[in-house]
């Protein structure tokens, strides 16, 4: 596995973005922290994902593209489900729940991917 510089700082640069996005959007809830933790889990979920697509190299080019895809389209299911969970709920345990599952579901594939050896 191999880092590349550059792609890595235009991630941390479009997650960044995309949590402020997100938070000039956003609801204010009063008493509640719902707003700062829902973009701390939009900024590291969209973090991993643009890092495992733009900047991490594996040992073969088919383990690359095969996890760059898988890595794409958590990003994109991620927003939309972040939009739906904001839009509709200013619940925490709901926000939690369900990214914290589209997380493990979304690192148990990488794993089986990163492991297959194709």
């Amino acid at each position: 596995m191999k880092f590349n510089l550059i792609p890595s700082i235009i991630s941390v640069s479009l997650s960044s973005l995309v949590a402020y996005g997100f938070y000039s959007f956003s609801n204010d809830y009063p008493d509640t922290y719902f707003k700062e933790i829902s973009i701390l889990f939009i900024f590291v979920f969209s973090l991993i994902t643009l890092l495992s697509s733009f900047s991490i190299a594996f040992k073969t080019s088919r383990i690359t593209t095969l996890i760059k895809t898988v890595s794409f389209i958590y990003f994109f299911v991620s927003l939309i489900a972040n939009i739906l969970i904001i839009s509709i709920s200013s619940s925490v345990p709901v926000l939690i729940i369900s990214i914290g599952l589209l997380m493990l579901s979304y690192l148990l594939i990488l794993y089986g991917i990163n492991k297959s050896d194709q």
